[in-house]
């Protein structure tokens, strides 16, 4: 699966990833996203996701993460609520509870 945005706010790209591999941490796993020559900015804990910006990409600004099955693991499917900051927020504080 491909989680893209348009938008430059970590909430609304590695957040939402970041959310999603807490609540399926041993179903999901990142697969490293190819630039194939965009010059890209790498996101994450091990890069594997990436961030195109206006100045680098002559882009409007882009987010791209892959989101892939993990081995031996059950079909699923989630949906994340809203991705606004203050949302984001409230999952991280849920996620602690």
């Amino acid at each position: 699966m491909l989680y893209v945005t348009c938008s430059a706010d970590p909430a609304q790209g590695e957040d939402v990833v970041e959310w999603l591999l807490g609540v399926r941490h041993a179903e999901a796993v990142l697969e490293r996203v190819e630039t194939h020559g965009v010059p890209a900015r790498r996101a994450g804990p091990g890069g594997e996701m990436v961030r195109y910006t206006p100045a680098e990409s002559n882009t409007s600004g882009l987010f791209v993460s892959r989101i892939v099955r993990a081995c031996g693991s059950a079909v699923w499917a989630v949906a994340p609520p809203c991705h606004g900051a203050r949302d984001t927020e409230e999952r991280r504080e849920g996620a602690r509870e």
